[in-house]
C-alpha cells in the first residue's frame, strides 16, 4: 500500500532539504524542525544550489536563476524567498550616491546570484553606468560599494550603514512595480510524487502558521542568531513573502523575462542616468512601472514547473 502523506509508517530515509544559514526563513523551519521526516541541512544560497545540482538533497530555496538556467532538472513548490518592497536584507552600501559609480568597484557576494544579477539590472537599464565588479572578498572593502545579503546585511544596514544605502528589493519596486523574488524552493525532478505531495502538504502548514508566533521563534534561535533585537527582526520577517503566489509569480516571469531579453549585453552607459539619491530611502516615485518585454526570442523564458497540492505538476 502505497505511503500517504498521514500515515504513522517508519520513515527510512528522510527528505533531505537545504536550509539557509540566514534567519530569513527561520520561521519556516521553526514550523518544521521537530518533524521527524525531514532533515535539514544548513548552507548559504551558493552551497544549496551546489548540493541541489549533485543530488545530495531533494529540495532547497535555492537563487532564482538557478531554475533559469535549468528549468529541465526541478520543479516550484509553490513556495519562495520574496518582498513585496524594501527587505533589508539585500542592501548595496555605498560611498557615493549609486549614479556616481560609473567604473569604480562594486563588490558583489557570490552568496547568491539573483542578487547580484537584480544590482546588474537596475545599474544597467535604469542607471545607465558601468562599474567594475568584484566578488574578491579582499577587495570587498576597498571597493566604493558593497552588496551584502543575509545576516550580515541585516546587521549593518541597522548598526552600521553606509552614507548612501540602497534597499535592492525596494529599488526594484519603485523601478519596475514588481516584487522581488530572491529564491525558489527547487524539488529535483526525480522526486516520487508522494515525497512532493508530502512537501507540499506540510510547507502549506507551516507556511499558514509561521506568523502565529514571531517572538516564541526568536526565542527559539541559536543565541548567535539574535545579532538585533527581537521587535527588529520580528518586524523584519514580516516583510518576506514565503508563498509564491500570483503577485510573485507575476514578477519573477518579468524578471527572467527581462534577463533574457540580453539587456546585459545591449545596454551601454550612454543612456540617460536617473538620479536616485535619497528618493529611495524616501518611498517616493521614481519613474512609472517598466514594462518588461523582450528583445530577443532566441532563448526564451522558461515555463514555470509548479508542483499542486497531490504533487503532480502543471506549467505557467
Amino acid at each position: 500500500m502505497p505511503h500517504s502523506v498521514n500515515s504513522t509508517t517508519p520513515i527510512t530515509t528522510p527528505i533531505t532539504i537545504g536550509r539557509m544559514e540566514y534567519i530569513n526563513t527561520y520561521p519556516l523551519y521553526y514550523q518544521l524542525k521537530d518533524n521527524p521526516r525531514l532533515e535539514f541541512v544548513k548552507g548559504t544560497p551558493q552551497k544549496l544550489n551546489h548540493m541541489l545540482d549533485s543530488g545530495e538533497i531533494t529540495c532547497a530555496f535555492a537563487s532564482a536563476v538557478v531554475y533559469l538556467n535549468s528549468p529541465e532538472k526541478y520543479d516550484i513548490l509553490p513556495f519562495c524567498i520574496g518582498a513585496y518592497q524594501k527587505v533589508e536584507s539585500v542592501i548595496l552600501f555605498s560611498q557615493e550616491p549609486i549614479e556616481f559609480l560609473h567604473e569604480k568597484n562594486i563588490y558583489l557576494t557570490s552568496e547568491s546570484a539573483t542578487s547580484s544579477l537584480l544590482l546588474k539590472l537596475i545599474i544597467q537599464k535604469f542607471i545607465g553606468i558601468k562599474p567594475n565588479y568584484t566578488t574578491t572578498v579582499a577587495n570587498c572593502n576597498d571597493s566604493v560599494a558593497q552588496l551584502l545579503i543575509g545576516n550580515s546585511a541585516l546587521a549593518r544596514y541597522h548598526n552600521d550603514p553606509a552614507p548612501y544605502v540602497y534597499d535592492i528589493s525596494e529599488l526594484w519596486n519603485l523601478l519596475t512595480g514588481h516584487a522581488s523574488v530572491f529564491g525558489l524552493l527547487l524539488v529535483t525532478k526525480n522526486t516520487p510524487i508522494e515525497t512532493k505531495k508530502y512537501l507540499h502538504q506540510t510547507l502549506t502548514e507551516a507556511y499558514n502558521k509561521h506568523l502565529d508566533d514571531l517572538d516564541s521563534c526568536y526565542d527559539s534561535m541559536d543565541e548567535e542568531d539574535k545579532f538585533l533585537p527581537k521587535d527588529t527582526i520580528t518586524n523584519y520577517w514580516k516583510l518576506l513573502e514565503f508563498q509564491l503566489n500570483p503577485v510573485m509569480i507575476s514578477s519573477l516571469l518579468g524578471m527572467f523575462a527581462m534577463i533574457e531579453s540580453n539587456i546585459l549585453q545591449h545596454l551601454d552607459a550612454s543612456q540617460t542616468a536617473y538620479t536616485l539619491t535619497g528618493v529611495v530611502c524616501q518611498g517616493n516615485s521614481i519613474q512609472p512601472p517598466q514594462q518588461f518585454e523582450k528583445a530577443d526570442d532566441s532563448k526564451p523564458t522558461p515555463k514555470l514547473s509548479l508542483i499542486d497540492e497531490n504533487g503532480e505538476t502543471y506549467t505557467i
